[in-house]
C-alpha cells in the first residue's frame, strides 16, 4: 500500500493528479463468540471484502493490518462528494449486511479521508487521515441543518471549486519596491492543480519557489493590495494552465485574494485560431515566393529557407526518385547543422520504399519521436540517431498521379505557432509544380538547343560544300584558294585564317586571309625551321586530330621560336589542322585570336576544309604534270606501248601474272588498265577487274601493287 500511494504522491507532483487516502476501520468484532471467532471472523472478513470492492470499484487500491481489520484505500477520485458518496454507500451496505447476518456484532465504521495535495509527503497525509477518523454520521443528521435553517460554516480549503489563494507583497530592505509574493493561504483546488502540498506553499515567497514565472504577477498583486480590482488573462506556470484570474484587496493590510479560472480550451482555441491565420499568412508568402521569382532552382531555395525558419527545423529537403533510385536534388540546413545532400545521391529507393505504406495512411510520413523506430526499424532509426535526429516529417509530392519525390523536414519545432503538416503539405504541391515546370523549361531549352545545334551543323556543312565547290572549280589555284580562306574567316570569327606550307625542312606561310584592321603576316611567316614549327608530330591520314591552343603560353617551353614569333604577331591562340597530299604532311590550315564560343564549329569547318584542300593540291599537282612539255609524249608512247601489246599477246588480260610496263615508273599521273565485268543476265557492267596500275596511282589510293 506505501508503495501505491509513493506512486500516486510521484504522479501528483509531476502531473497534478491528486489523490485521496481513505481509511476505514470496521469496530463491532468484540461480540462474537469466542468458540467461533476464528470462523465467523474469517468469514466476515471475506464478506466485507466483497462489499468494499462493491462500493469502491476495481480502481481502488485495497490494503488492511493483519487482524485489526484497518482498510487503507488509495483512490484516484478527489472530489469530496464523489468520495464522500463512495465512503457513506460503503456504511449503509455494512449497516444493513450486521442487521441481516451478524445481529450480534452490531459493525460501524470509522472513516478518515485526507488528499495528497494537504501534505508534501506521504506519511503527513497518512497522519492527516488518522487524526480525522471519525464514525461516520447517518446521512439524515447530516442534512439536519436544511430543515433547522441553522447558520452554514463552509470549509474554505476544500467546498471552493475553483483555485484560491491569499497573499501578501514582500518588499525590499527600504520598504520601497515590492520584490516577491508570500503565500498566506491556499485551497485545496490550487494544491491540486499546482500539484504542490499546502505545508510547501505557506508562508513561502512565490518567486523563490519559482524564479522563472512571468514577473507581471508581482505588478498585479501590489496593485490589488493598494485597493485596485484586477483582473486578466495569462498563463500561470505554477497551475501548468491558463488563466483568467480577479485579484482584490484582502482584510488584511498588504494582502489580496486571487481567484483562477482555467480557460485552456478557449485559449486552444484561440491558439488554433492565431495558428490558422499564421500557416494562411505563411502559405501566401510562399505562393507569393513562386509567383515573383521566375527562376524555379532559386524559388525553391528561398521556400526552404522560409519554412526551416517558420518550423524552427534543423533541415529542410526535397528527396526526388523514380521509385528505382532517389537523390537529394535540394537542402537548406540551419547553421551549424552538417548538411546531408552530398549523402542522399542516387541511394536505392529500397531504403524509404516503406514510407508509401505511411503516407497512403496518414498523407504523410511522419516520426515525432524516431525512437519508436528502434525495434521495427532498428536500421533506419540508427541512420537517424546517427545523424541527430530526434523527429522528422516528410510530404508526398506527386505529377499526373505518379510519385516524383518527398519534401522533407528535421528536428522540426513542435511549438512552432503554424501547422507543420499544412505548411509541408502546401509546399510540396508548390514544389511540385515548380519542378513539373522546371524539367518542361528544360526540355524546350534542350529542344531549342538541340534546334540550334541542328541549325549550325547545317550552316557549317553549307560552308564546307562552299569551300568544296571553291575548291574544286577550274579557275585560278590562288584565287580560289584565298577566296576559301575569305569564306572561312568571315564566318568563324577570327583575326587571320593561314595556309602553312611544307617544303623539304622548312615551313612558310602560302596563303592568307586578315580581318579588317588585322596585321598580315605572311612575309613574316616565311622558312621557318619544321623543327621550330613544331615537335613529335606523329598524326597519319587515318589517325590526326587538330591542334586547339587557347593559350600560346603552351609553346613556350616546347617551341620556343615559334612562341616568340606568335607572340610578335600579337597571336593569343590558334588553331591548326593538318593537310596531306598522297598520305604525306604537305602543312596546316590555321586560324587565330577566334572566337571561343564557337571553338568546336570552327575546329569542325578547319578539318573538313583542310581534307578539300589537300585534295585540291593533288590535283593542282597532277595539273602542273600535265602541263610539263613531254607530258604528252610519254603518255603516248604508253599507250602505243599497251596498244602493242595487245596485238602481239591478245590474251594477256587474263594473266594472271602481274603486267609490267616499261612506262609504268615513268607516267606522271595516276593510271590503270581494268577489264570490266557484265552481269550475265543483264549484261551490264556490275564491276571491273584491275590489269594494270601505275606508281602514282598506287600513291593516289595509299596500296600496294598487289
Amino acid at each position: 500500500m506505501f508503495l501505491c500511494l509513493s506512486d500516486f504522491d510521484d504522479n501528483f507532483r509531476k502531473n497534478a493528479e491528486d489523490y485521496a487516502f481513505i481509511l476505514l476501520r470496521i469496530n463491532g468484532f468484540e461480540n462474537l463468540e469466542t468458540s467461533q471467532d476464528d470462523t465467523l471472523t474469517n468469514q466476515l472478513i471475506l464478506k466485507i471484502a466483497d462489499l468494499i470492492k462493491e462500493s469502491f470499484g476495481s480502481k481502488a487500491t485495497i490494503a488492511r493490518s493483519y487482524k485489526s481489520l484497518i482498510l487503507l484505500l488509495s483512490y484516484r477520485k478527489t472530489e469530496r462528494l464523489a468520495v464522500d458518496k463512495m465512503v457513506k454507500g460503503f456504511e449503509r451496505k455494512i449497516e444493513e449486511f450486521s442487521k441481516n447476518d451478524y445481529s450480534t456484532c452490531n459493525l460501524k465504521v470509522e472513516c478518515g479521508i485526507a488528499r495528497g495535495s494537504e501534505r508534501d509527503t506521504v506519511l503527513k497525509v497518512i497522519d492527516l487521515a488518522y487524526k480525522r477518523k471519525t464514525l461516520i454520521k447517518n446521512e439524515d443528521e447530516d442534512n439536519n441543518w436544511l430543515i433547522e435553517e441553522k447558520d452554514i460554516f463552509l470549509d474554505v480549503y476544500n467546498d471552493i471549486p475553483v483555485p484560491l489563494v491569499v497573499v501578501k507583497i514582500v518588499m525590499d530592505e527600504n520598504n520601497e519596491n515590492p520584490v516577491d509574493i508570500r503565500y498566506l493561504f491556499v485551497n485545496q483546488k490550487y494544491c491540486e492543480l499546482s500539484a504542490h502540498s499546502r505545508d510547501s506553499l505557506i508562508g513561502k515567497n512565490y518567486y523563490s519557489l519559482f524564479p522563472r514565472n512571468d514577473k507581471k504577477w508581482l505588478e498585479y498583486v501590489y496593485s490589488a493590495t493598494k485597493g485596485e480590482y484586477v483582473s486578466g488573462k495569462l498563463y500561470s506556470a505554477v497551475l501548468h494552465h491558463w488563466v483568467k484570474f480577479t485579484s482584490a484587496p484582502a482584510s488584511f493590510n498588504g494582502t489580496c485574494s486571487l481567484i483562477f479560472d482555467v480557460i485552456d480550451d478557449e485559449r486552444q482555441k484561440y491558439k488554433e485560431n492565431m495558428i490558422g491565420h499564421t500557416t494562411a499568412d505563411a502559405m501566401l508568402f510562399l505562393s507569393q515566393i513562386f509567383i515573383k521569382e521566375k527562376n524555379g532552382k532559386i524559388a525553391i531555395n528561398k521556400a526552404l529557407l522560409e519554412i526551416g525558419t517558420l518550423l524552427n527545423a534543423d533541415r529542410v529537403y526535397i528527396f526526388e526518385t523514380d521509385r528505382r533510385i532517389f537523390t537529394s536534388s535540394f537542402e537548406w540546413c540551419r547553421e551549424g547543422v552538417s548538411p546531408e545532400a552530398d549523402n542522399r545521391k542516387n541511394l536505392s529507393y529500397r531504403y524509404i520504399a516503406g514510407w508509401e505504406r505511411l503516407f497512403e495512411k496518414e498523407n504523410c510520413v511522419s516520426f515525432e519521436d524516431v525512437a519508436l523506430l528502434k525495434f521495427e526499424y532498428p536500421s533506419a532509426y540508427n541512420y537517424f540517431k546517427s545523424r541527430c535526429i530526434d523527429r522528422f516529417l516528410a510530404m508526398p509530392f506527386f505529377c499526373d498521379g505518379k510519385l516524383m519525390g518527398y519534401v522533407g523536414v528535421d528536428n522540426y519545432s513542435t511549438t512552432a505557432p503554424v501547422d507543420a503538416q499544412k505548411i509541408m503539405q502546401a509546399a510540396a504541391h508548390m514544389i511540385s509544380m515548380s519542378l513539373i515546370q522546371q524539367k518542361k523549361d528544360e526540355e524546350n531549352r534542350m529542344l531549342s538547343q538541340s534546334r540550334a545545334t541542328a541549325i549550325k551543323a547545317i550552316k557549317i556543312d553549307g560552308l564546307c560544300m562552299k569551300v568544296a565547290a571553291l575548291l574544286s572549280s577550274p579557275v585560278d589555284y590562288a584565287k580560289i584558294m584565298n577566296e576559301a580562306l575569305k569564306t572561312i574567316g568571315e564566318a568563324v570569327n577570327c583575326d587571320r585564317v593561314f595556309i602553312m606550307s611544307i617544303s623539304g625542312e622548312t615551313i612558310s606561310n602560302t596563303f592568307e586571309w586578315c580581318n579588317a584592321g588585322v596585321e598580315e603576316v605572311i612575309d613574316k611567316w616565311q622558312n621557318l625551321p619544321i623543327n621550330d614549327y613544331l615537335k613529335n608530330f606523329t598524326a597519319s591520314p587515318e589517325n590526326w586530330i587538330s591542334s586547339v591552343v587557347d593559350d600560346i603560353e603552351l609553346y613556350n617551353s616546347d617551341t620556343p621560336e615559334r612562341y616568340d614569333l606568335l607572340k610578335i604577331s600579337n597571336v593569343n591562340r590558334v588553331i591548326e589542322t593538318p593537310i596531306f597530299m598522297n598520305g604525306k604532311l604537305a602543312g596546316f590550315l590555321g586560324v587565330d585570336n577566334y572566337d571561343t564560343s564557337n571553338t568546336a564549329d570552327t575546329r569542325k569547318l578547319l578539318e573538313i576544309s583542310a581534307r578539300h584542300i589537300g585534295y585540291r593540291n593533288e590535283l593542282q599537282f597532277l595539273r602542273e604534270k600535265v602541263h610539263e612539255k613531254d607530258f604528252i609524249e610519254r603518255l603516248r608512247k604508253t599507250a602505243n606501248e599497251l596498244r602493242n601489246l595487245s596485238v602481239t599477246e591478245p590474251d594477256f588480260l587474263n594473266h594472271s601474272e602481274l603486267l609490267e610496263l616499261e612506262s609504268y615508273r615513268k607516267l606522271p599521273i595516276p593510271y590503270a588498265v581494268v577489264k570490266l565485268i557484265f552481269d550475265s543476265e543483264t549484261h551490264r557492267p556490275v564491276d571491273f577487274e584491275y590489269v594494270f596500275v601505275n606508281e602514282e596511282y598506287c600513291n593516289f589510293l595509299q596500296k600496294n601493287k598487289r
